[in-house]
């Protein structure tokens, strides 16, 4: 078995994946892009209002990697705004500070 690389690709490749799935269920325009470890990305929600896009990252793991999961939105959907809404107590338990901002 080999472990597949955590890099930015590979969160490109999973937005992707989503996006792909979301569209086949009927979802162009408002959704849950991202439904954490449903979509093989634990910690990470991701919804989609048309052209912008609300990101929560709950855990330490996942906030490392908060500007490659940025940077795949931008290439993928090209967003008129990304709100980082990250204002969830849990993420205290993980040493985040709790912060809202686009």
């Amino acid at each position: 078995m080999n472990p597949e690389q955590i890099n930015a690709e590979f969160f490109y490749r999973k937005i992707e994946a989503c996006w792909q799935y979301r569209q086949k269920l009927g979802y162009v325009e408002n959704c849950r892009l991202v439904f954490g470890e449903a979509d093989g990305l634990p910690s990470l929600i991701i919804d989609k209002f048309n052209d912008y896009f609300v990101l929560q990252t709950m855990s330490l793991g996942m906030d490392l990697w908060k500007d490659a999961i940025v940077d795949a939105l931008n290439k993928i959907f090209k967003p008129k705004g990304i709100y980082e809404r990250n204002d969830v107590p849990v993420r205290e338990l993980e040493g985040l500070e709790q912060k809202k901002d686009f």
